[in-house]
């Protein structure tokens, strides 16, 4: 039994749809077969959000159809649209029995208006270029105003919209262009707005230094209403332009309801050898300025010192900074390059942000090797601040983060720990000659993955679980920590629910004073402080003692040392090469780990 046609579309009708006329459409069916074939026909169909379609939208006739062998029946299926109850597009299948469905459709257009927009350059006049949008803040409609004349139509149901235009005056190359956001939209008629340039003042920034030359800079509009949040935005390639103009909003907002950020990154006068950034953000809450110009003191900036480990020949590093407010949300970085065993001085500002860095190292052919991102960091205007990268010892950290390293989901056990973090603790990746990680459910093995990062499925309910953990660094890339091993043990039950739960995890990290290139004298006595870290949000037990071992040929064989004050104190062998440090322990709740670092730091 087939169809034709294949699929009825009856086609879309606007709003209102008191006066709306029934659409039908014919539907045969034909009968290859060699018997005569009887069945029932009905429609089954349901609105944009899965609700079923109101009684008597769809209906066909007849309701049974007997078609011949060999031969053929028609079916009349008819939308009537004035039948109320559900909006948008309608859809489903016209059902023969058991036999066969055939696809049909309708789209009732909900409460709508026309809303028009008419674009105003600087002068009053027609813009040589412009653009407008809208995006629905209580429904999901996202639409531009298109057209190239200066006035243009959209029709749109009935809510509230944040809409966003810009108009440019003159030759787009002299940049003068102004962002006219609409925050506030309220279609409940047929709507005209306008986005008129001439509504809006300069967008201007200054920094203290006269050699300072912008990257990057950034405007966005965040609008929130009953549950969504929309940004719109515009970015500028070597910074603001000269002629760029903002118009306010209108009405004030609540502040949790309505921000704006403006955000500028470049490069400025070098210091001797060091090069010098700004890396500036603002925030306002509640409305939308006309026009921004800011103008800040150095006493207004907060300095950032970064100081940056050495690297192997013909590697290099890139160092940015990127601000993010309360909800995660902020404008974007930029990376810029900085010397490698050299410093770099960031000149910050951000009150209300957070900030967050990301050191990244490539290698001669240019591609990435390893990164270091630090945790959220705000700072104090006028005030110096200091920072270290890709000092050693590498190895396993647990700094403050946003995610998980060790949790469950139902039934699935999620493990990404941080293996290779800096010393000073700051979030480490990097390239792998090899990797693998295994878990153990009861002392039975669950799976094997060739990753230091998995999702192991297990069976549900309570059992005792061990997280081996193996990682191998290119020693062609890496001269310290060229492997990394752990393994922690720890009980889980099946976590019900929407959210993971965090499980107990607990690190060392070693943080001996080295010199700049990773290592210490030969024969010394070396004072290594240690520093227990937990996974924060989790079921940890307190960790009341650590023990250390070294080892000098590469792992082979270990030897334990005294732990004494919170720190190991190891002689170092009387030649040159490398020492190797594990930790090990038990929690108060009886979670166990234990992991180490090969080559961690260099000796003679």
């Amino acid at each position: 039994m087939t169809s034709d046609p294949t699929s009825l579309a009856l086609g879309s009708h606007p709003w209102p749809h008191d006066d709306d006329t029934p659409v039908t459409g014919e539907l045969t069916y034909r009968n290859s077969g060699t018997d005569a074939v009887t069945f029932p026909v009905s429609v089954e169909a349901r609105g944009p959000h899965g609700e079923p379609a109101p009684a008597g939208l769809f209906t066909v006739t007849p309701t049974t159809v007997t078609v011949p062998a060999g031969g053929a029946a028609t079916v009349t299926v008819t939308a009537d649209t004035r039948v109320g109850g559900v909006d948008g597009a309608i859809s489903g299948a016209v059902v023969a029995g058991d036999l066969l469905r055939t696809p049909v459709g309708v789209d009732r257009e909900p409460e709508s208006y026309d809303v028009t927009a008419t674009f105003v350059d600087a002068n009053g006049e027609a813009p040589s270029r412009h653009s407008g949008l809208v995006i629905g803040m209580d429904n999901d409609v996202f639409a531009f105003f298109d057209g190239e004349d200066d006035t243009a139509r959209l029709r749109l149901p009935k809510g509230e919209y944040f809409a966003f235009g810009d108009v440019t005056t003159g030759d787009p190359e002299d940049g003068r262009t102004a962002l006219l956001p609409r925050p506030v939209l309220v279609v409940a008629g047929p709507t005209a707005l306008a986005f008129d340039a001439r509504a809006a003042e300069p967008v201007r920034v200054t920094t203290p230094d006269p050699g300072a030359k912008p990257v990057l800079a950034e405007v966005r509009v965040t609008r929130a209403h009953e549950g969504s949040r929309v940004s719109i935005g515009s970015l500028f390639i070597d910074g603001f332009t000269d002629g760029l103009t903002l118009a306010g909003s209108d009405p004030d907002l609540p502040d949790d309801q309505l921000e704006l950020v403006v955000a500028t990154q470049g490069t400025g006068t070098p210091v001797g050898a060091t090069p010098v950034h700004h890396r500036l953000a603002w925030v306002e809450r509640g409305r939308v300025p006309t026009g921004f110009v800011r103008a800040p003191a150095r006493r207004d900036l907060a300095e950032v010192r970064s100081h940056l480990g050495p690297a192997p020949a013909g590697h290099g590093y890139d160092l940015g900074a990127a601000p993010f407010g309360a909800d995660g949300s902020g404008p974007m970085g930029v990376l810029f390059p900085v010397p490698t065993g050299g410093e770099a001085i960031d000149y910050v500002l951000g009150d209300g942000f957070r900030w967050r860095w990301l050191l990244s190292e490539h290698g001669p052919d240019g591609d990435s090797v390893a990164d270091y991102s630090a945790t959220d960091r705000t700072y104090r205007a006028g005030r110096t601040h200091e920072q270290r990268f890709r000092f050693p010892v590498f190895g396993p950290g647990l700094p403050p983060s946003s995610y998980d390293y060790l949790s469950r989901h139902g039934d699935v056990i999620t493990a990404q720990v941080p293996l290779v973090n800096d010393g000073g603790d700051n979030l480490g990746w990097s390239v792998t000659e090899s990797a693998r990680a295994t878990l153990h459910r009861d002392g039975q093995p669950v799976a094997e993955v060739p990753s230091a990062s998995a999702r192991f499925t297990v069976p549900p309910g309570a059992a005792r679980y061990r997280l081996d953990l193996d990682l191998v660094r290119a020693p062609e890339v890496f001269d310290l920590t060229t492997r990394v091993t752990g393994s922690w043990t720890f009980r889980s039950d099946t976590v019900p629910g929407e959210r993971s739960r965090k499980l107990p995890l607990s690190v060392v990290r070693f943080t001996p004073r080295l010199d700049a290139d990773g290592g210490t004298p030969a024969g010394h006595l070396l004072r290594i402080p240690l520093t227990v870290e937990q996974q924060q949000g989790a079921d940890n037990g307190r960790v009341h003692k650590v023990e250390v071992d070294v080892s000098f040929d590469d792992g082979k064989t270990w030897a334990t040392v005294p732990v004494v004050g919170g720190a190991a104190l190891v002689r170092n062998a009387d030649r040159t090469g490398y020492a190797s440090l594990r930790a090990k322990g038990t929690d108060s709740k009886g979670n166990t780990f234990e992991h180490a670092v090969i080559r961690a730091y260099k000796i003679g």
